[in-house]
């Protein structure tokens, strides 16, 4: 019994992008999280995989003019919009899970795990209606109601029993409705994913010079604009499906090791034997006794344009290899380009000679080890933030009640 309720009941989910973080993690999927939308009026995040947007539920009358579904347009696209995933709810309550799947599982570069990539497979080419039918709703049933309240695991219940509803979330007073509803950029087209709807909803295409959530943004604030029942209506919620901030930050952190080991090398190729360090020291005391010793040695030298004072650059490192690195890059060409002296000499070819201004090259390393500091604080708070949400999701899922009831037994038993 207990197994037939976990996978044909789903309980009403909260709009929470640490819910729905640990949600995507228990789906299997890797390098994905969500985070909130606080201020519609500012920019978005242009690497967002897809939104999420949660909204009262009002039926037909919400959608705009310009959202309006033309059948025998959409009929004829039918066979195009197969290339693009699309799941159709058939019991309450599922609407959250079926918004992260629409949007999942139309990614193609990221790790999705066995239990999605088996449901993209054995629905590939289905109609939108067959789909719950065939996916293992029953395990992602389970992953979704393990993040209920214990409220609404007994509200569900209640209802177990009861006529099926086709419609969304129900708040528990005054049984107002709220959906969440997932919206994506597909061949350059921007589509909305409701999955209470028979079909995606194209909402036009984005042209090349404008970035799809700026597109998405202006077409959200329309809807609300052209409205008057949402221009009234406070109570939605916007998360953005992003990827992985704390994966984000440990790749930039990467980088700046590399650019850091590199700089290091290259300074001590300038100093050589001038300066002996204690191998049993760590290499972030022996880069800052380097650091001393070139600051203290070149502290002297000017560097104004043409009349800086630059060394050639040591043999065996190699201009593809400081190159080879954004940061290095990005000082080298765009913040110190008047430091740099690249001459051409011909031979039996062309070879790039580079010149180095070495207090620049100082400077440069302080520079990176002071993106290194910020990115490992980056890297802790968002590593703290990911266990807030493990201490909210098991508050949330914890029941109160037997204790609070058990407790009052007790304070009026000693009365």
């Amino acid at each position: 019994m207990q197994k037939q309720f976990e996978e044909e009941s789903w309980a009403e989910l909260e709009s929470d992008p640490g819910l729905f973080t640990l949600l995507i993690e228990d789906f299997g999927v890797s390098g994905v999280a969500v985070e909130e939308i606080y201020d519609l009026q500012s920019p978005l995040n242009s690497r967002t995989y897809g939104f999420i947007f949660l909204f009262k539920w009002l039926g037909e009358h919400r959608r705009g003019r310009r959202e309006l579904w033309d059948f025998s347009t959409q009929s004829k696209h039918n066979v195009a919009n197969h290339r693009l995933f699309f799941a159709k709810q058939k019991v309450s309550n599922s609407c959250a899970t079926y918004a992260l799947l629409n949007i999942l599982l139309n990614l193609n570069d990221i790790t999705i795990g066995p239990l999605l990539k088996n449901i993209k497979e054995s629905t590939e080419g289905l109609d939108p209606e067959v789909i719950p039918n065939v996916a293992n709703t029953g395990e992602l049933a389970r992953c979704h109601n393990k993040h209920a309240r214990p409220d609404a695991v007994r509200e569900l219940n209640k209802q177990t029993n009861g006529p099926v509803r086709r419609s969304v979330v129900y708040s528990s007073s005054k049984q107002a409705r709220f959906h969440f509803s997932s919206y994506i950029q597909f061949d350059g087209h921007l589509y909305e994913l409701d999955s209470l709807k028979d079909f995606p909803i194209d909402l036009g295409e984005i042209s090349a010079n404008t970035a799809w959530t700026d597109y998405f943004q202006k077409i959200v604030l329309e809807r609300f604009s052209n409205s008057d029942v949402h221009s009234n209506e406070i109570r939605y919620n916007l998360m953005a499906v992003i990827p992985c901030p704390i994966m984000e930050a440990e790749e930039k952190l990467r980088i700046l090791k590399a650019n850091v080991q590199i700089l290091t090398q290259i300074l001590e190729k300038f100093v050589g034997s001038k300066l002996t360090t204690d191998k049993k020291l760590g290499v972030d005391e022996r880069r800052r006794r380097l650091l001393l010793f070139c600051e203290s040695s070149f502290k002297s030298t000017k560097c104004n344009d043409s009349k800086c004072s630059c060394y050639s650059m040591p043999s065996g490192i190699s201009i593809e290899q400081v190159l080879s690195h954004s940061v290095i890059n990005d000082w080298f060409f765009h913040r110190n380009r008047k430091f740099i002296n690249l001459k051409l000499t011909v031979s039996s070819a062309q070879v790039v000679v580079i010149k180095v201004c070495i207090t620049k090259l100082i400077a440069l390393l302080n520079y990176v080890d002071s993106g290194i500091a910020q990115v490992k604080m980056e890297i802790n708070a968002l590593k703290e933030r990911k266990e807030q949400f493990l201490v909210d999701d098991a508050r949330r899922v914890h029941d109160y009640e037997p204790f609070i009831r058990t407790f009052l037994t007790a304070m009026a038993e000693k009365k």
